[in-house]
């Protein structure tokens, strides 16, 4: 009796398993078909916008409303004309604006409210060469593909758009900015470095010396018979070039014994980058608060030959920020202040300080 009782249980158990695998298998069956309702395959996308060359374009992402139109092949941002523009990543909105499909078509969308679309917040519209304007509108994220639920205006179908179209569109103003160039340069490749401050110049230069080889074989020539000195005078003809480091002042050229130090600061000052933008523009008074003014900046101009031209990076070196671990510096003619660290410039300061 025990027995049968027991079996019963096992039996009663698997029953039980079953359904509820039945019941979760289900489910899972049902959202993928609420999910995938379309018209066509899957695997083919759907054509939603075409459009000739986008000349124009604007989005608002909940965070930032901005709009950006192209003049002499470049983006420009219609609101402050001189903000140097990522131009690549308005580039990206553009095209997938002139050519967008979409992954699927739902069917049965009277409901607007559950995929987002009911009162939009995120939009973006784009107008082409020929004046058509076409703007997209985007509403939640489908969270098991990732997509997002989307419409164009003066359509009332409802799509999924890869999530990849909507990461273009999230960007702030501060994230498309440019942020100017450090040229690299290695202290092997330098010509000559000059730092001034104040009224006051230091330079070095790079020069090329004799060798002591060279020398050796100079005086043997000089001093012993024209038989025996062949294979001096072919070997100080062959011997390596050298170079050395010179420091100039207005009253006198010393040859550095030892320029390791300087080589070092070279490469680091070369070698940095921009962590970030201060401000983009700033010009005229207002340079001071930052230590860029002509009484207070440090200018590092570090000269090298790069297929046979001259070129220089030039450095315009303030004061360090509230952290104490980044400069304010200033690139080129570039009017913006950015900021690099410390490490990077201070031995090369050193020099002046």
């Amino acid at each position: 009796m025990a027995k049968k009782k027991k079996m019963n249980t096992v039996i009663v158990l698997l029953i039980v398993l079953v359904v509820a695998c039945g019941a979760y298998f289900g489910v899972l069956k049902y959202n993928e078909a609420q999910e995938s309702k379309e018209t066509g395959e899957e695997d083919e996308s759907i054509p939603i916008i075409e459009m000739d060359d986008v000349v124009a374009v604007s989005y608002d992402n909940e965070t930032a409303a901005l709009s950006f139109e192209k003049q002499d092949d470049e983006w420009i941002c219609t609101d402050q004309e001189d903000f140097p523009l990522i131009q690549n990543r308005i580039n990206s909105i553009a095209n997938a604006m002139k050519n967008m499909s979409a992954n699927r078509q739902l069917e049965d969308t009277d409901d607007l409210a559950q995929y987002g679309l009911d009162n939009v917040t995120k939009t973006v519209t784009a107008e082409d060469a020929n004046g058509t304007t076409k703007t997209l509108k985007i509403g939640n994220v489908n969270e098991y593909t990732g997509d997002y639920y989307a419409m164009v205006d003066g359509d009332d179908a409802v799509y999924t758009i890869p999530e990849s179209i909507v990461n273009y569109t999230n960007y702030t103003l501060d994230d498309l900015l440019q942020l100017d160039t450090v040229i690299s340069v290695k202290a092997s490749q330098a010509d000559s470095v000059t730092i001034e401050k104040n009224g006051t110049q230091l330079t070095f230069e790079k020069r090329t010396v004799e060798s002591e080889e060279e020398t050796e074989a100079e005086t043997a020539g000089e001093t012993a018979a024209e038989g025996e000195t062949a294979a001096e005078t072919e070997a100080a003809e062959t011997a390596a070039e050298e170079t050395a480091w010179f420091e100039i002042t207005d009253s006198a050229e010393t040859q550095l014994e030892d320029a390791s130090q300087l080589e070092t600061a070279i490469d680091a000052a070369g070698g940095s980058t921009i962590d970030s933008c201060v401000n983009y523009k700033v010009e005229g008074e207002d340079r001071a608060q930052y230590g860029l003014d002509e009484a207070n900046e440090t200018v590092i101009t570090i000269t090298f030959t790069s297929e046979d031209e001259t070129n220089s990076s030039v450095f315009h070196v303030g004061s360090l920020d509230e952290s104490g671990e980044y400069y304010y510096v200033g690139i080129g003619d570039s009017k913006a202040v950015n900021l690099i660290e410390k490490a990077s410039l201070e031995s090369i300061m050193e020099f002046v300080s």
